[in-house]
């Protein structure tokens, strides 16, 4: 399991770094975007988010003020529910989350074992992602349920 989070978190490394040309008027930022959740019923909001549609897949990483982070793997593009089952295979997964408690600290980082993520509206034009999420993420003896998670309006880079 950490190998396969190394390769995750490596692949959202070079996914976030590599910088692209972009012509966007700064006037057309949204600022109403938001990304927030309970994680074991203490609320969760994050200050900077960074979203991603590549290859068919969304990634959603929203961070809080106080370094804690949420990753969420969408496995499509279009408005739709898709699901983590804890019966399910990780190739037949079609979404997943990462919890860490601390960004510094790759040792505390929580793998999703079920969840599910509804995508309520995407707007192709400006680029816009908006739905909801919950998951129950562990980090081996540890538990935790990510609750009442919400993205809005989300702005999303293509790659």
């Amino acid at each position: 399991m950490k190998k396969l989070l190394f390769i995750h978190l490596a692949l959202c490394f070079v996914v976030l770094s590599c910088k692209k040309d972009d012509n966007t008027n700064p006037q057309s930022i949204i600022t109403n975007a938001s990304m927030i959740a309970k994680i074991d019923g203490t609320s969760w909001n994050s200050v900077t988010r960074v979203t991603i549609q590549k290859s068919g897949i969304f990634l959603i990483t929203g961070t809080s003020v106080d370094g804690k982070l949420i990753e969420i793997t969408v496995k499509g593009t279009t408005i739709g529910t898709y699901n983590l089952l804890a019966s399910m295979d990780s190739a037949a997964a079609q979404c997943g989350s990462i919890y860490k408690p601390s960004i510094n600290n790759n040792d505390s980082t929580y793998a999703s074992k079920s969840g599910q993520v509804k995508i309520s509206s995407i707007d192709t034009e400006n680029k816009l992602i908006s739905g909801t999420f919950n998951f129950v993420v562990t980090n081996l003896e540890i538990t935790k349920n990510i609750t009442d998670g919400k993205f809005t309006d989300l702005k999303y880079q293509i790659q």
